[in-house]
C-alpha cells in the first residue's frame, strides 16, 4: 500500500508557501506554490482540499516563524498535522505530534535520496524545474559554534523544505 505525505513550508511576506506531496518517501507527485500575499485561511483551505482528496495521507507542516499561528488555526479547523519546528541544534526532540529538528537533519533524507539516485520527481510537474534550481543552489554552510546548516544561494528553499517534510519526518 502506498504512503502519501503532504509537506507544507508556510511562507511569510517574502517567501511563498510551498506544498509537496511524496509517495512512499521518495517519489514527488505534486509541487505547488501558493501566491505571495494569499491570506492564511485560504492557504489552510488549499491544504485541506489536498488532504481531503488523499484519504489516509499524513500532513507535515513547518511551524517555524509564522507557522505557529497557522498551525494553531489548522488544528482548530480539524486538521491534525505533524508539526515540525526547524532548529539549529544537534538533536531531534519529539513530544506527541510535535518535533523539533535541526535543519541539517531535516534536509539529510533529501540529500541522501539525491546522492543515491532514488529521489524521483513526477514528469510534467510545472514546478519541477523550480525544485531542481533550489536543490542545485542548496549549499552546506558552517554557522556559529561550528553547526552545519544549509542555505540556498540566490534561490528560495521553500520547495526543498516542503519536499524534506514530505519525505520522512
Amino acid at each position: 500500500m502506498r504512503r502519501l505525505t503532504i509537506g507544507v513550508d508556510l511562507g511569510q511576506a517574502n517567501d511563498p508557501t510551498a506544498i509537496a506531496i511524496a509517495e512512499d518517501g521518495r517519489h514527488i507527485r505534486h509541487l505547488e506554490r501558493v501566491a505571495l500575499g494569499t491570506p492564511y485561511p485560504q492557504v489552510i483551505n488549499r491544504v485541506r482540499v489536498l488532504h481531503d482528496a488523499l484519504p489516509g495521507c499524513r500532513l507535515v507542516v513547518d511551524r517555524t516563524g509564522v507557522g505557529r499561528a497557522v498551525v494553531d488555526a489548522m488544528e482548530e479547523s480539524g486538521l491534525a498535522p505533524i508539526v515540525v519546528t526547524i532548529t539549529s541544534g544537534k538533536s531531534i526532540r519529539r513530544e506527541g505530534n510535535r518535533i523539533w529538528m535541526p535543519k541539517r537533519l531535516l534536509i539529510s533524507p533529501v540529500v541522501s535520496a539525491l546522492e543515491a539516485g532514488t529521489l524521483r520527481i513526477a514528469a510534467g510537474l510545472s514546478e519541477g524545474p523550480a525544485l531542481l534550481r533550489e536543490l542545485q543552489a542548496f549549499k552546506v554552510k558552517r554557522g556559529e559554534g561550528g553547526h552545519l546548516g544549509y542555505e540556498g544561494k540566490g534561490e528560495h528553499d521553500d520547495f526543498v523544505i516542503a519536499v524534506a517534510l514530505s519525505l520522512g519526518v
